[in-house]
């Protein structure tokens, strides 16, 4: 199964669930967690691009409710992309986040007909909520290898 599909066809009623203890009704944690799974789909289909995709809000419910459950995001992370996507809080403003955002929009609108607004700063600027500004979402740049999701090993590798 590609990681494609697995997003495709992933369950993520524990995402859903968890959005629901947290406040939001069963529509709006649903809506979520489907521009969640856009999301993680766009990802799964740009594994080789230099170009890291940025989070918008309306996915970012669930994201956040996913990676807190950390096995479930950690084995999810493998079987889609064969390793982990990360969260870069600190990439708002920076060249790779523009670059990102601009790929973002365009790929949104032309795969799951979700249109965002192309200026990155327009939730700053009052014309709208489009995006996390915490939130710049994949590999950091000039990462090399990605870290093993054996715990263990890295631990024996710290000792």
């Amino acid at each position: 199964m590609s990681g494609l599909d697995y997003v495709k066809g992933y369950d993520f009623s524990r995402v859903i669930a968890h959005m629901q203890r947290d406040g939001l009704s069963r529509d709006e944690a649903t809506q979520s967690a489907e521009q969640l799974r856009a999301f993680m789909a766009l990802n799964a289909m740009r594994l080789e691009s230099p170009v890291c995709l940025v989070a918008w809000e309306g996915m970012e419910p669930a994201w956040h409710a996913f990676i807190l459950d950390t096995r479930a995001y950690a084995r999810f992370c493998q079987n889609a992309f064969g390793g982990m996507l990360h969260h870069w809080p600190d990439a708002y403003g920076t060249a790779e986040f523009r670059a990102g955002w601009s790929k973002t929009v365009e790929l949104a609108a032309k795969h799951f007909g979700i249109f965002l607004d192309r200026n990155p700063e327009a939730r700053e600027s009052g014309r709208g909520k489009q995006w996390n500004m915490a939130a710049f979402c994949s590999r950091e740049p000039g990462e090399g290898e990605e870290w093993p999701l054996n715990v263990e090993s890295n631990i024996q590798s710290v000792a």
